[in-house]
């Protein structure tokens, strides 16, 4: 514990006051986000406890708690209204969240531009758990199609329980990474960055993801040429 105290006060100091205070406040902003998202008062509430838990882990740890500390499952809703299970222990709630303000209008801008109501095609790799793939396919109704690549076989089955949650029948969803040709691949999975998970061992220049490369795991999975699914799914 004295440890974590002492790399929080180190890394507050490297921030100066006025960091230490926007960190805080972005802080504040994803918490309230995310407890808002609850889909039902036990999620909300599940939430709430994880953020007031998140000083005293930030302390004893010395590190902000980013994605990694989340210790209930929760299920949220989107301003969509698109649901979406979350896993205890993953990154998922803060993959579905972060940066919303940032990515998500410009992202429901680009898909308004080019995939109109009631038809469309969109291909979603690396799909992880469904955060665009659940997304489109609700915009796009029966008369589109997403194509849905997910080559962690873990993130996988939480990818179609979203699907099922939502009642898709619009999705192709497929437990295969896309490749150059057809072959079996090795996939370094993040255990708990999922979207951080890679067909290439990560380096330094890959920030948090270089942090958790000691724990990342090698897993042997599908790989396809895109143009081939696409082909054979006549899409």
């Amino acid at each position: 514990m004295m440890n974590g105290v002492k790399r929080f006060l180190t890394k507050a100091r490297t921030h100066g006051v006025m960091g230490t205070w926007r960190i805080i406040a972005k802080a504040l902003k994803q918490g309230t986000l995310e407890v808002s998202w609850g889909a039902r008062p036990q999620d909300k509430l599940a939430l709430l406890v994880r953020w007031l838990l998140v000083p005293f882990y930030t302390i004893i740890r010395g590190e902000f708690p980013f994605a990694e500390f989340y210790p209930f499952d929760v299920m949220l809703r989107t301003p969509s209204g698109a649901l979406f299970y979350c896993r205890r222990g993953t990154g998922d709630v803060f993959a579905l969240t972060f940066d919303q303000s940032q990515w998500g209008e410009g992202f429901r801008l680009d898909i308004d531009r080019f995939l109109p109501l009631g038809g469309g095609v969109f291909v979603d790799v690396g799909a992880n758990v469904g955060k665009y793939t659940v997304e489109v396919a609700r915009r796009i109704g029966r008369e589109g199609v997403v194509v849905a690549l997910e080559p962690n076989p873990d993130v996988y089955r939480r990818l179609l329980f979203n699907l099922a949650l939502n009642g898709l029948r619009n999705v192709f969803p497929l437990n295969v990474a896309a490749d150059e040709c057809e072959r079996r691949v090795t996939l370094w999975v993040n255990p708990v960055y999922h979207g951080s998970s890679s067909l290439h061992m990560p380096n330094e220049r890959d920030g948090r993801a270089w942090q958790h490369a000691q724990a990342l795991k090698p897993v042997e999975v599908d790989a396809r040429p895109l143009d081939d699914i696409l082909d054979e799914l006549g899409v």
